[in-house]
């Protein structure tokens, strides 16, 4: 992606601390400048990205992720999976995220909000969208 000029930025539910403390539990380590936190989901709310308990565990979309990514890949993940309290309880344990490529004039190039857990934007879409977005930033 810096390649083509893109700069990823991660934005989490949390505290400064929890962050760091996410950052580097992750193999290998995330630099913590690429990770911003929101402590009060102000801009998951501002995108419209889904909340709740239905959204998290009774939405069909979260056993249709797990099925295609396969069962052991949840279990690999969740194998070292380390609970970092969110600030603000559950409430910020029930958020869904989501993933936007961001076009080098601000705007959108593609938007992805998770219907429900495990439920992420598939990556050759979000490849495909750096790629146009460098393409019309550049001409080609």
């Amino acid at each position: 992606m810096t390649k083509l000029g893109f700069d990823l930025r991660i934005i989490g539910v949390g505290t400064a601390e929890g962050g760091r403390k996410f950052a580097g539990l992750l193999n290998p380590p995330l630099p913590v400048d690429l990770l911003y936190v929101d402590p009060q989901r102000e801009l998951y709310q501002a995108l419209g990205l889904y909340h709740g308990y239905s959204r998290t565990f009774f939405n069909k979309a979260t056993p249709l992720a797990i099925q295609k990514r396969g069962l052991d890949s949840v279990k690999e993940a969740a194998k070292n999976y380390t609970l970092i309290p969110p600030p603000n309880g559950m409430d910020d344990g029930i958020q869904q995220g989501g993933l936007l490529v961001v076009g080098p004039l601000g705007e959108i190039a593609y938007a992805w909000r998770d219907e429900g857990t495990a439920d992420h934007a598939p990556i050759e879409a979000v490849i495909a969208a750096v790629r146009s977005a460098a393409a019309t930033a550049t001409g080609r």
